[in-house]
């Protein structure tokens, strides 16, 4: 009777807590204006990147998502919130700690299947300064460019990624291979897809056929097929042609007195 009476209040509990959870986000979503502050813009993001694990949590997703889409120029208030950041830390406005902070924006943006997003860490790719130097670089190993943070994020966003393998092992190296794979998303010549989304994507929204470049590079033709056939008999074989050539020559001419004699003789 006692364990049934726990059990019952700690389900009323529960739901209570739920209730009170799932009414204080959508109040924050809600207030969230037409020009949200970065920290809105980090918590809608957050929001979004949520797994919906229950009804109660997908409902705040989609609402999260929703409020997101419709602020055109997010990925830009990212973008500049944290160039602006690493500026301040350049001129020792700020310390390493605040721009870190700003640079954490990248991380939750890997949940967030949106173009816009795809277009924002395709140009962090160039962002390939470290602004410290390359002494506190070398001192702090885990600090990395905002080019290796954006290319980690594309890996954690994206289906069949420019770079295989775990997104959080890219290192500095893997930026160029990227790099190449955003130009062509840029020039049209490339489509992606989302984590779990089958559509595919340009950088202006969704489109009907999957695109891939094509590549300009020559057919690898080896070395036999380049050559005429007289040098690939002299590379198969290892004797060369001329001696065998003038033999038969002799043996011919010969052949031809010996004949030319015996009927002489006759």
């Amino acid at each position: 009777m006692k364990a049934g009476f726990i059990l019952l209040t700690l389900l009323v509990f529960s739901n209570v807590s739920w209730g009170d959870w799932l009414e204080s986000q959508k109040s924050r979503i809600e207030a969230v204006g037409d020009k949200p502050t970065i920290s809105e813009l980090d918590m809608l993001n957050q929001l979004v990147g949520n797994e919906p694990d229950s009804e109660r949590k997908a409902i705040i997703r989609e609402l999260a998502w929703h409020k997101l889409q419709t602020i055109p120029d997010f990925p830009e208030q990212i973008r500049d919130h944290i160039l602006k950041k690493k500026e301040e830390f350049k001129s020792a406005q700020i310390s390493l700690d605040d721009y870190q902070s700003a640079r954490h924006l990248f991380g939750p943006l890997g949940r967030v299947p949106d173009p816009r997003v795809v277009g924002l860490l395709g140009e962090f790719l160039h962002d390939e300064d470290w602004p410290a130097g390359k002494s506190l670089e070398a001192e702090l190993d885990k600090l990395q460019p905002n080019s290796v943070l954006a290319m980690r994020t594309l890996g954690n966003l994206l289906e069949k990624p420019a770079v295989q393998g775990e997104p959080s092992s890219y290192q500095l190296h893997d930026v160029a291979t990227w790099q190449l794979w955003y130009e062509q998303v840029k020039a049209g010549t490339r489509t992606f897809r989302f984590k779990g989304d089958p559509q595919e994507y340009s950088l202006t929204g969704p489109v009907r056929e999957a695109r891939e470049p094509k590549t300009t590079r020559p057919a690898i033709v080896s070395n036999s097929a380049q050559k005429g056939p007289t040098e690939t008999a002299n590379k198969t074989t290892g004797i060369p042609i001329w001696p065998l050539t003038i033999a038969g020559v002799i043996l011919a001419v010969a052949i031809w007195f010996a004949t030319k004699r015996k009927s002489s003789a006759a």
